[in-house]
């Protein structure tokens, strides 16, 4: 028969349900204490529970291998073991000839504690749990007490309706949006400006360009921005860690069409004045609607704008898409009551959201960020041509 080792090292035991890794929540011990066997010396927390673990041995403590808070995965240590003296080299006494040797009990950590507490001798209980396993409630049955029995699930039936599976753009955004709000620490800003001076230069300029649209005023407003605060026009490598700031404004304009949601992108929009804008926004619009964007089209955009305010929105939380860290987004200009110098009137007012990937973008900067985009916005003549800039 094997002797007992001098050390052990104990590891995380698997607790079942998939469990891949647990927290460690406090210990009871420190290094140089003494334990007896199932004493219990950490508790931690699984994706499910806390759970208290006891020691498998009598001895002294000489490391812990991990600390509180740390995470562990299933076989990672938790503490090393010396062994007493009285139990190393000491063989496990032979089992009669006539009696073939059976597995140990399968018990969880609380189980065999539940076992130790109630005085029941795992070894006699037949497990009914999965391969054999004894669960608490065998443990309590084998000691005469009162099992807690298992509930009965009510059967549900299925609403009625008609599945559609996601195809296409839409699958597309679904992954993609999942994904960006799985990496990205976002941190969301929303400000409403008086929206009156906004709607006379957009009138005023229709009159000689009837196509242009409030995402023109937009995007100069987020160019010059980013030009006072170029953090909001990086990239980010998380792997790398590393920040990539751009020479370039690339805005993807966020286009609702009847496949789901495109982002084609207005490159080089630092470059343009409002007219300039206002043209190249209907443009890749335009080719979104009707389904003609190219790669060349979707790719390498720097910053997002999203004007929800089109379907009648107010504010909302857009999702940065990685590795930009940062979205731009404006709702629809109502009547509301706005503060008007020393009195509160009713006036036109409009609402700006940003997000940001608070891994780079802190609030100082996105809060100055998104001031002087209301500054520009509330002041449309500092909306300058960039020869100006």
């Amino acid at each position: 028969m094997p002797e007992v080792p001098a050390h052990l090292e104990y590891r995380l035991p698997d607790l079942g349900e998939g469990m891949s890794e647990a927290e460690v929540l406090r210990w009871t011990v420190a290094v140089g204490d003494h334990v007896t066997r199932d004493q219990i010396v950490v508790h931690v927390q699984t994706d499910k529970a806390e759970v208290e673990l006891p020691v498998p041995a009598a001895g002294t403590i000489t490391a812990l291998g991990a600390a509180e808070g740390d995470m562990v995965p299933v076989g990672g240590l938790l503490l090393a073991l010396a062994i007493d003296d009285a139990a190393v080299g000491t063989a496990a006494p032979a089992k009669p000839q006539h009696a073939p040797a059976g597995p140990a009990p399968q018990a969880a950590p609380p189980v065999r504690k539940l076992a130790k507490d109630l005085g029941v001798d795992l070894a006699t209980v037949a497990g009914t749990g999965p391969d054999g396993r004894v669960t608490a409630n065998d443990v309590r049955a084998a000691a005469g007490g009162e099992t807690t029995p298992a509930p009965t699930p009510t059967p549900v039936a299925a609403p009625a309706g008609t599945r559609a599976p996601l195809r296409g753009i839409r699958r597309a955004m679904a992954r993609n949006m999942a994904e960006a709000w799985r990496q990205v620490p976002h941190i969301s800003l929303f400000d409403e400006i008086d929206a009156r001076p906004l709607l006379a230069a957009h009138r005023a300029a229709r009159d000689t360009q009837p196509e242009l649209t409030l995402t023109a005023f937009f995007v100069r407003a987020a160019v010059i921005a980013l030009h006072d605060v170029p953090v909001l026009n990086a990239g980010f490598d998380a792997t790398a860690e590393e920040m990539l700031l751009h020479d370039a404004c690339h805005v993807g304009i966020a286009a609702a069409t009847d496949a789901g949601l495109v982002v084609p992108v207005l490159r080089d929009a630092h470059t343009l004045d409002v007219p300039a804008l206002g043209t190249r926004v209907n443009e890749i619009t335009a080719a979104a609607r009707a389904g003609h964007l190219t790669p060349a089209l979707l790719d390498g955009a720097t910053f997002t704008i999203t004007n929800f305010g089109t379907e009648g929105g107010r504010f909302a939380t857009p999702i940065v898409r990685p590795p930009q860290v940062a979205i731009l987004g404006f709702g629809a200009a109502k009547v509301r009551p706005i503060v008007d110098g020393d009195a509160v009137i009713a006036a036109p007012a409009l609402p700006i959201s940003l997000s940001a990937d608070h891994r780079v973008v802190d609030g100082h900067d996105a809060t100055t960020f998104l001031e002087r985009v209301g500054e520009l916005l509330s002041d449309p003549g500092l909306l300058r041509g960039p020869e100006d800039h």
